[in-house]
């Protein structure tokens, strides 16, 4: 697969499009969500640590979504924080919060079939964001395992934005430090809610399924995918 050109840096620099091409597009700037577009997140976890806790997947996925996950990232707690929480009020026995967030790791290392080869074929020919709800640790992590985040020329994480993308100030943010209107953006992500939000302040918003769906949704937008 090629290589992404593009600037390295969180919330600045640029990919190799021009921008003067975009006089004629009436989209110049994609957002994607990460986990359930291109890797796995906290879904799919329960399928290694349901066995190992001897609960019923849903069960364990449910505690996972605590009240104070979003706090974790929006940057306010700890991962060991997060996790010993969980495990507390999921009433989880003989397990550690470093061994969950094995698990958890593990679960980052899946990928979103096709999506990642989507992606390189839009970069260069579109500004490309990342705007991921997530936690300071794991992003360090992730960032190691998946080398496709170098085609973003931003990347915006939810621990550093200190809001998610329930609210709408965290689109408002994006776009401000993009420098874009609403109305130049396409916002890709899996959560209905997160759609619903990026709609209240004018984005056009794409409910990801998969990445058959999405190309043709993107090309009913003529914007560019081959």
């Amino acid at each position: 697969m090629g290589d992404c050109n593009a600037a390295n840096v969180h919330g600045t620099g640029r990919g190799r499009y021009n921008a003067r091409d975009f006089s004629v597009m009436a989209y110049s700037t994609l957002i994607f969500d990460l986990s359930e577009v291109f890797i796995s997140g906290l879904y799919g976890a329960e399928t290694e640590l349901a066995p190992r806790l001897g609960l019923p997947g849903k069960i364990v996925q449910r505690d996972l979504w605590i009240p104070w996950t979003v706090s974790f990232f929006e940057g306010r707690l700890t991962e060991k924080q997060y996790l010993d929480e969980v495990i507390r009020r999921g009433g989880w026995t003989g397990i550690t919060a470093d061994e969950v967030g094995g698990y958890l790791r593990r679960n980052f290392c899946n990928r979103v079939p096709g999506t990642e080869e989507l992606l390189r074929r839009l970069s260069g020919r579109y500004e490309l964001a990342l705007l991921s709800d997530h936690a300071r640790e794991w992003v360090e992590f992730i960032r190691q395992q998946h080398h496709f985040l170098e085609c973003f020329s931003h990347r915006f994480f939810s621990f550093e934005l200190q809001h998610t993308k329930r609210e709408r100030i965290t689109f408002l943010t994006v776009l401000y430090k993009l420098g874009r209107q609403a109305s130049e953006c396409v916002f890709i992500d899996d959560l209905a809610t997160n759609i619903e939000v990026a709609r209240s302040v004018g984005l056009h918003g794409i409910q990801f399924r998969d990445v058959r769906q999405l190309t043709a949704e993107l090309k009913d937008l003529d914007i560019e995918v081959e």
